[in-house]
């Protein structure tokens, strides 16, 4: 056969013809309402718990009133928008919170994957390895807060005793306070992040030597 004979057909175009849709049949269309009508309720709980809290807050946001008094408003529209964006404490949260997800997000992201790699690869004691790295994830976050509150505080606090830094306020700066929260931050949340990163390594196909091999000694035949 020549090589005219054995090339695909091409389309008036000159390109190859596109393949064919694969139709579903009544089992694959059976299955997928199943999987709709499975996870309608967690829909719905979700849009109760999220979406009518967060329109009910920008209805709300369209009103002057005092929480003492919620009867007496009266609707202002953008004025407590404009109010918000034109104060410069505004502005300094805002920044407050870049600076925290900006360095909290890139830290976790680096140990995260490195933790991950260490679960991932750990021949012995891979269980126990997995629990010393995700112990911080499994504690409340509110006794994770009191504890690293009470490791900086300046009376109850072994930190400063630790390092010989004295009576330094820690949540007393600005920029020390930001520290212990990002430190905390850090602290708590990597271990997730090096769980969803693990998730992601175990997707991986494992290479072998073996189809390496097979393919070389293809190519060579060619």
């Amino acid at each position: 056969m020549t090589s005219a004979e054995t090339a695909p057909k091409l389309g008036r175009s000159g390109s190859a013809p596109a393949p064919a849709r694969a139709e579903i049949s009544d089992r694959g269309r059976a299955e997928r309402r199943l999987g709709l009508l499975l996870s309608l309720p967690a829909v719905v709980v979700m849009l109760l718990v999220t979406a009518y809290p967060l329109v009910n807050a920008v209805y709300q946001s369209l009103f002057s009133y005092r929480i003492t008094a919620p009867e007496d408003r009266h609707f202002v529209g953008l004025g407590n928008y404009a109010t918000a964006l034109s104060d410069a404490l505004f502005w300094q949260t805002v920044l407050t919170t870049l600076i925290i997800t900006v360095a909290t997000v890139g830290v976790e992201l680096v140990i995260g994957f490195a933790l991950a790699m260490v679960m991932h690869r750990a021949v012995f004691g891979r269980r126990t390895v997995r629990t010393a790295i995700l112990l911080p994830y499994g504690i409340v976050t509110v006794i994770s807060a009191f504890a690293w509150k009470y490791a900086f505080d300046v009376q109850s606090g072994f930190v400063n005793s630790w390092f010989g830094l004295g009576d330094f306020a820690w949540f007393s700066d600005r920029w020390a306070a930001l520290f212990v929260i990002v430190l905390s931050e850090i602290w708590k949340t990597t271990p997730f992040v090096s769980l969803l990163l693990l998730a992601g390594l175990a997707q991986v196909p494992p290479t072998s030597a073996r189809p390496r091999r097979w393919t070389a000694r293809r190519r060579g035949s060619a």
